[in-house]
């Protein structure tokens, strides 16, 4: 038999008998052998095979896809088969290891903090039991995270195989924005990408944000506490305080409430607790939900709010007030809350139940001691009784609709800022009558935005003095 007639017998595909042992058999020198497979349709079933698996798993290497081949796709085959075709298929078939597959002269070699290796926590190397879909979930908590050094020398290494932007970003689940930005960003002067080199520019950046203004300027950050804390004031009546240059030491500062709140909840006022100094005294920042609807008996005699003249929803005159009842408890003593829709003036007042006689009672004191031409109530069961006050006094009531409390904002954002005192589940009993009007008075001497920065309190003694209260 000729040589060329051996060469022929040689079968490189996989079989039962490696290349080694048919040559040997057959008396060949495997050196001397110089073989060039024929296309073969098994290859092109298991090329396929092997794109599938790569698409989900970058980071297998020719072992695990040998073994991932034979138990979940039923085709057995042997290594250094899986690794020619990997080859044929322009995959990295084998992940370099210590010492090898770099130049001693390589910087990245030399480096003695690189990580070329997976390290053991490394989300890439997957145990080959795991299911597909639990080695994608693992890898979803990557989604909008920094790269970390690992990844910035898997972006090095490949890019030194001339791997393109977008199968590097394919093998770390990335975008591949990410990695058109970090090349942006973090390439060398000399026009090379450094993995270790990119990390530090990165972690230079992001100790180089900038400071909030209350942490560089210590006389606002102390005016701006003494007022959360001693007179309760909000970030944005701070704010506006501020701006109106109250104190000589203001010329030239501002702040916004929305830096307030960002030191509160972000910089170093977390540190202080000074979240529950607040109006609501939520430890992180959310979103206001809407409230429950309630069924509530019919009243009688009511007046829609659609009714209600222009004048008192333009706010053109004093004397058109809101009313409202606030509880602490399910059962017991509750806050009776008038609200004057032009100057912001509030009236609380501590009654024994939240029943429709106590409410009453409320409304005439209020009645008795300053104008009121109109009231606006919801259709809660305490202003059953708002017929007997139109026949007394002679004054007009209206009604919101159904479920329509926000037709009275005014009141319901001035129950938000009694919670700030009272807060849900506290016993009013323990609570006394001067220090429910200590609370209305704070209230009533705070600056609004909406008035221009003026207290409700101020603004009652310019219309007194002008003559339009009495």
């Amino acid at each position: 038999m000729t040589h060329e007639e051996k060469k022929k017998l040689i079968v490189l595909t996989d079989g039962d008998l490696s290349l080694r042992r048919q040559c040997k058999l057959i008396d060949i020198s495997r050196a001397s052998l110089s073989y060039v497979p024929l296309a073969n349709p098994e290859d092109e079933r298991i090329k396929g095979l092997i794109d599938r698996i790569y698409t989900d798993c970058p980071f297998y290497g020719s072992r695990r896809m040998r073994v991932e081949l034979a138990q979940s796709h039923e085709t057995p085959i042997c290594r250094d088969h899986v690794r020619r075709l990997m080859g044929e298929m322009g995959i990295e078939a084998v992940y370099p290891r210590k010492n090898k597959g770099l130049s001693q002269g390589d910087p990245l070699h030399q480096n003695p903090h690189s990580n070329i290796n997976a390290p053991p926590h490394d989300p890439f190397k997957t145990p080959v039991n795991c299911p597909l879909g639990q080695i994608q979930r693992g890898l979803a908590h990557m989604r909008g995270q920094p790269l970390t050094l690992y990844e910035r020398e898997k972006i090095e290494l490949h890019l030194r195989g001339r791997h393109s932007l977008r199968n590097i970003a394919k093998m770390l689940h990335r975008d591949h924005s990410v990695i058109v930005r970090e090349l942006q960003r973090n390439t060398c002067r000399d026009a090379t990408y450094r993995a270790v080199k990119a990390h530090e520019y990165a972690e230079k950046r992001k100790r180089k944000k900038r400071k909030c203004i209350l942490e560089n300027d210590e006389e606002l950050c102390r005016y701006v506490v003494k007022q959360l804390i001693d007179e309760q004031w909000s970030p944005k009546q701070i704010s506006g305080a501020i701006k109106k240059r109250l104190e000589p030491w203001m010329d030239g500062k501002g702040i916004s409430h929305e830096t307030m709140y960002q030191f509160i909840y972000e910089g170093q006022g977390r540190f202080l607790g000074l979240y529950q100094y607040l109006r609501r005294g939520r430890k992180k920042r959310q979103r206001r939900f809407s409230r429950k609807h309630r069924i509530n008996k019919p009243i009688s005699f009511i007046t829609p709010i659609q009714y209600r003249p222009m004048e008192i929803n333009e706010k053109r005159e004093f004397g058109h007030w809101e009313s409202d009842t606030t509880i602490c408890e399910h059962k017991g003593e509750a806050i009776s809350v008038q609200y004057e829709r032009l100057t912001q003036l509030c009236r609380l007042t501590k009654v024994i139940d939240k029943g429709a006689e106590s409410t009453e009672g409320a409304l005439r004191d209020l009645i008795e001691s300053l104008p009121v031409k109109s009231l606006t109530m919801d259709r809660g069961g305490e202003g059953a009784h708002h017929w007997k006050l139109r026949l007394d006094y002679g004054i007009d009531t209206y009604h919101c609709d159904p479920y329509c409390s926000w037709q009275k904002g005014g009141v319901e954002n001035l129950n938000g800022l009694i919670r700030q005192y009272l807060p849900r589940g506290i016993n009013l009993s323990h609570i006394s009558h001067h220090q429910i009007y200590v609370i209305q008075e704070k209230l009533n001497n705070r600056p609004r935005e909406s008035l221009g920065f003026e207290s409700p309190n101020g603004l009652l003694q310019k219309l007194r003095a002008s003559g339009v209260v009495h």
